[in-house]
């Protein structure tokens, strides 16, 4: 398995690292876009592929947000990063990032995640 992992990175050169980040951008902008249209304290922050979920403000229930993603068929653990891998396409990076908008507006209108007045 080691090899044929190595024998990939060497077939596919610095663009796999590329895209995999290009990917991550994409996907956290998109996510930080939904949380600043609703107004809630939600940020995606990122370095290459690597991705962390974020609540930017001090709330009481904002773990909830995990328990929604995970009824959406996502699983992330509160507090650990996530990775974008090869596997990732854009059906998968759709599927987080509606899963994310559907549990962030469910939040917000169920009043566990505060909202900005700029954004109601």
């Amino acid at each position: 398995a080691a090899k044929a992992m190595l024998d990939e990175l060497l077939r596919r050169g610095p663009s796999l690292q590329q895209e995999l980040s290009a990917r991550t951008a994409a996907l956290a902008a998109s996510i930080n876009a939904h949380a600043k249209a609703l107004g809630v304290p939600v940020e995606i922050r990122h370095f290459a592929s690597v991705w962390k979920t974020f609540i930017t403000a001090d709330t009481t229930h904002s773990d909830l947000l995990f328990y929604a993603l995970r009824e959406r068929g996502i699983h992330i653990y509160d507090g650990f990063p996530c990775f974008m891998t090869a596997a990732h396409g854009d059906a998968e990076c759709e599927a987080i990032v509606d899963a994310f908008a559907g549990a962030m507006d469910e939040m917000r209108e169920g009043g566990f995640l505060p909202s900005s007045a700029a954004a109601q």
